[in-house]
């Protein structure tokens, strides 16, 4: 793979994940085990480095959290 070819693949994988974590942040049923999936991929075909790796499973995690809290809040309000 050519250096240009490999800078494309970077740019897709951090663009599909990115957009997952989005997809996340929107879902009535957060999870990141997709996300944790493909991020992994990526690292494992050294798409992402050490620093990457940990910032998007980070990244994935949080979203998840802000998700869940945001649909309880959501649910405390209809329940009140």
């Amino acid at each position: 793979m050519s250096a240009s070819q490999r800078e494309l693949a970077k740019s897709k994988a951090e663009k599909m994940i990115r957009h997952e974590i989005d997809r996340i942040s929107r879902s009535q049923f957060p999870r990141d085990d997709f996300c944790s999936g493909m991020i992994e991929l990526a690292y494992e075909l050294d798409l992402l480095t050490d620093n990457g790796h940990d910032y998007w499973r980070h990244s994935a995690s949080i979203a998840v959290e802000d998700r869940r809290k945001q649909l309880n809040a959501k649910i405390g309000k209809e329940a009140a």
